[in-house]
């Protein structure tokens, strides 16, 4: 992937109010067409659900508990014949050459929210984060207009059209051109009459005019029609996943390779849980007020009547989170990691970004954290954080997160008040030219030589974002996240906003920082933090050894461990306690004065 994304590559897209209701009419009838298909299978004898038993069905991907299944004989011709499905005859109307039709089944360790908030992507900025968590092959993205927003009651709902650029795999950059689609995507949730939560995410190509193909810019315009349907079990530890969807590549690529780069997109909700507990850790770190193990964290430093956190006086960063000389403001300080030993003078430690507990060099894990500024640059720089606060995190709600954020001004979608109040707005004709696309260059070089009032007047209505208010109060340098833990966390959002509503500064960089586009990403020195992201094929990812093992093995292995933890480290201080107060701190249970204690 890249680490920088264009900007302003189409014109501003205004859609008029027929507009929308036709894209959300679509996105309905798609969203029910699908889970018409998914109850079909579901009410099948569970000998039968198996779609590799079948004839029809060749595996074409799998990864963890998802499959991946192409139909070995579709249709030839799909334009001037009978159709047998309101699907087949969508595709016919919207010209259609040779689509292929995929089906991907399985299963997600985890919850409906989990999922859903890793799937969710309302703006570009967060478009990129999620392309550099996962190392997607994404390399290019941009919101065009958005129709409906997330809110506090739906926190999980986004319609809109959305532009992004797929690069080839690796072994074919060179000789493959990147495929780029132009495609209305809605999410959601919602509940049925029986109790059953139910999840969804739709992408569906469209043709609008001035927003055709690219060919200036070396890509060619690919299609796209996938739904993916998401139901979580009854007991919330489990979601059942069901996607189908065709694919048109257009160009020279040769099937067995288009098939499998269009899986792995059809893949890519399979590690939505790992990025939504990459959001939660992103949130508490930019909410430390809102950490309510720091107090016991401090006392399991400094004893049960510790109240105020271990400090650095010098640190880089808002959280000071950085390797620094840290002063001990008492004798009996010690390691908030696992091992517990006193730390008896001035050395070098960790301050964990959570609880701000200080940790030896055998304690603490670096982490590289990375953002993306309002110029759509990704950034990365190192960050520290405890194990024990990465354990906790993932078991936080992820629901009230999510509203949370929405009402802090996190997106800068606002509803509608009346159509009255929208006043008369330019159509955008359902066709493929690029007359507007032209003019929009001409216009954009215009207002580069002399900007117009209409452009400021336009900035100062942007609506102000309040998603971080401690921002407000000081001038933080930057918004360190971590990236996860080396063996589980994993993959977050999509969109373009034009400019950044509130401006801060940084160490590193002049230009303006979102205050959300921060994540995790690999380890690296600091001198690295400009370096460009490698771009990397989208199985090498796979191919990591933090995810050889199953899925659902490995997470629930997670849990246990976690549980141990909290478990072996609240019966650790019970017993150190007791034996501090019966035979005093300085006691070693060695019985040898030379053993450090």
């Amino acid at each position: 992937m890249k680490s920088k994304w264009s900007k302003n590559v189409f014109p501003p897209l205004t859609l008029s109010i027929e507009q929308e209701s036709q894209f959300r009419h679509l996105a309905r009838g798609l969203v029910r067409e699908t889970l018409a298909h998914f109850n079909t299978l579901s009410h099948q004898p569970e000998d039968e659900r198996s779609l590799a038993k079948h004839k029809r069905w060749k595996t074409v991907k799998t990864r963890d508990n998802l499959t991946i299944f192409k139909e070995r004989d579709p249709p030839k011709i799909f334009t001037g014949t009978s159709f047998d499905t309101p699907e087949h005859q969508r595709l016919a109307e919207d010209e259609w050459q040779l689509p292929k039709l995929l089906v991907g089944v399985g299963s997600i360790v985890g919850s409906l929210d989990d999922v859903m908030y890793g799937v969710v992507t309302p703006d570009a900025e967060s478009m990129l984060l999620k392309a550099a968590i996962v190392r997607s092959s994404l390399i290019d993205g941009a919101v065009l207009a958005q129709i409906d927003g997330p809110t506090p009651d739906e926190p999980y709902r986004f319609l809109g059209v959305k532009w992004f650029v797929k690069g080839p795999p690796a072994t074919l950059r060179g000789f493959v051109q990147p495929r780029d689609v132009v495609f209305v995507e809605s999410t959601g949730t919602f509940t049925r009459s029986n109790g059953e939560r139910i999840g969804y995410q739709l992408l569906h190509s469209v043709d609008l005019d001035g927003y055709g193909a690219l060919p200036e810019r070396s890509l060619t315009r690919g299609r796209i029609s996938s739904c993916t349907i998401f139901k979580e079990t009854g007991d919330g530890k489990q979601v059942e996943v069901y996607v189908r969807g065709y694919v048109e590549q257009h160009g020279k690529l040769l099937d067995s390779l288009a098939l499998k780069a269009a899986s792995t997109g059809f893949l890519s909700s399979w590690n939505a849980v790992e990025c939504s507990h990459v959001k939660k850790l992103m949130w508490f770190v930019e909410n430390p007020h809102l950490v309510t193990w720091r107090e016991e964290a401090a006392a399991r430093v400094r004893g049960p009547d510790a109240r105020t956190p271990v400090r650095s006086h010098s640190f880089d960063g808002p959280s000071g989170v950085h390797l620094r000389n840290l002063s001990l403001a008492s004798p009996n300080d010690r390691c908030g990691g696992t091992c517990g030993r006193k730390i008896k003078r001035v050395t070098s430690v960790g301050l964990c970004s959570l609880c701000q507990v200080p940790m030896c060099s055998k304690c603490r894990v670096t982490k590289k954290l990375a953002f993306v500024t309002c110029e759509l640059t990704l950034e990365r720089r190192e960050s520290i954080i405890c194990r024990s606060c990465v354990a906790r995190v993932r078991l936080q709600p992820v629901r009230h997160i999510a509203q949370h954020e929405i009402r802090e001004g996190r997106y800068r979608w606002q509803p509608k008040q009346s159509v009255e109040a929208r006043g008369t707005k330019p159509t955008t004709p359902l066709s493929g030219s690029t007359t507007s696309r032209s003019q929009f260059n001409i216009e954009l070089s215009a207002k580069s030589i002399a900007p117009s009032t209409t452009t400021n007047a336009r900035s100062e209505r942007r609506v102000k974002s309040r998603w971080f208010r401690r921002h407000k109060k000081s001038n933080a340098e930057s918004r360190p996240v971590l990236f996860g833990e080396s063996s589980t966390l994993t993959d977050c959002q999509l969109g373009a906003l034009s400019q950044c509503s509130t401006t801060v500064a940084s160490l590193s960089t002049s230009s303006p920082i979102n205050p959300l586009a921060y994540s995790w990403a690999s380890s690296a020195k600091e001198s690295d933090l400009r370096a460009r992201v490698e771009e990397d094929d989208e199985d090498d990812w796979a191919k990591t050894p933090e995810f050889t093992e199953n899925q659902q093995e490995r997470r629930q292995l997670w849990h246990q461990m976690t549980e141990l933890r909290l478990a072996v480290e609240s019966t650790y201080q019970i017993a150190k306690q007791t034996t501090d107060s019966c035979c005093g701190p300085s006691f070693c249970p060695l019985g040898k004065a030379s053993v450090d204690c």
